[in-house]
């Protein structure tokens, strides 16, 4: 058991809170997570993000679609392939799993914290 939570679950717990509202692309998740956390002074690398969506992926908890990116008029002239990102059939309940494990790690943590406040700044 490590000492605090990783980073990486963190991340992961992040893009599921977003994923429940919307399926979304990579850089849109980059931007929502990186904005949910910076409120707190933790701005997570692009590379920790994306390695978090890839191990959802693997988990099957998550899964890609391409599709092209149409311009403002509907057209897809100069088309761009993206890659969104939804939940797979099962997934939502493996999510549910994965927030509860995530849930008493966090628990566990600040209860640390408060203590550790608790005893070192009275």
């Amino acid at each position: 058991m490590a000492f605090l939570i990783g980073q990486r679950p963190f991340i992961k717990l992040y893009i599921l809170h977003i994923l429940d509202q919307r399926q979304s692309y990579g850089l849109e998740m980059i931007s929502e997570v990186k904005r949910y956390l910076k409120e707190e002074g933790y701005t997570p690398p692009q590379s920790e993000i994306y390695r978090g969506l890839n191990e959802l992926v693997t988990a099957g908890i998550i899964e890609t679609t391409h599709r092209i990116k149409k311009d403002h008029n509907g057209s897809t002239g100069d088309f761009q392939e993206i890659i969104l990102y939804k939940y797979t059939i099962d997934g939502r309940q493996k999510a549910e799993m994965f927030k509860r494990e995530v849930k008493l790690e966090l628990d566990r943590c600040i209860g640390m914290l408060k203590q550790a406040r608790k005893d070192n700044f009275k």
